[in-house]
């Protein structure tokens, strides 16, 4: 193969062998390694008893808190359920049924809608009365302007008479 230029279109066949069984024996020889080494166990070296420490101790509370935490939280849960379920039970015997309820809660709907245009309708009065107000003001701050744009061609005569008689 050391013959062998780059665009040769002779190879050395025996040499081309060669060189794929060394790779082939240094695959096999690789891989036997790697599954020897992972099939084997590892020794036990059991773990030295250590004390625990103040932080162990608050970590082994936490986790019991939390669990009781859970376990509440779930006594809870089931209990609402049972005391909801007593309660529709106690209605449907004294004779309440769903539809009046149905009723109920459509009349209170309608309530609140009713409720809601209503102030709707305020706030629309409100700047309605604010802008005839406005408008009012304007008018009024007009007519002022005219009245003092005549007071203030007399406010110069009397200035000017003021100022001649101190002279």
């Amino acid at each position: 193969m050391e013959d062998c230029a780059i665009g040769d279109d002779e190879f050395d066949i025996a040499a081309v062998k060669n060189a794929f069984r060394i790779c082939n024996q240094e695959r096999l020889l690789l891989g036997s390694y790697l599954r020897s080494s992972v099939s084997k166990p590892l020794p036990f070296y059991p773990e030295p008893d250590i004390k625990k420490s103040h932080w162990d101790h608050v970590r082994e509370e936490m986790r019991w808190l939390a669990g009781d935490y859970i376990r509440e939280r779930k006594w809870r849960q089931k209990t609402a359920r049972k005391f909801a379920f007593d309660l529709n039970k106690g209605r449907m015997e004294n004779g309440q049924n769903t539809e009046q309820q149905g009723k109920v809660s459509q009349n209170d709907i309608a309530g609140r809608i009713s409720r809601e245009v209503l102030s709707y309708w305020k706030k629309i009065h409100k700047v309605i009365e604010w802008r005839r107000r406005n408008l009012a003001e304007i008018v009024h701050r007009r007519e002022l302007d005219k009245q003092l744009g005549n007071s203030y061609f007399f406010e110069k005569i009397i200035y000017f008479i003021f100022l001649v008689s101190f002279m």
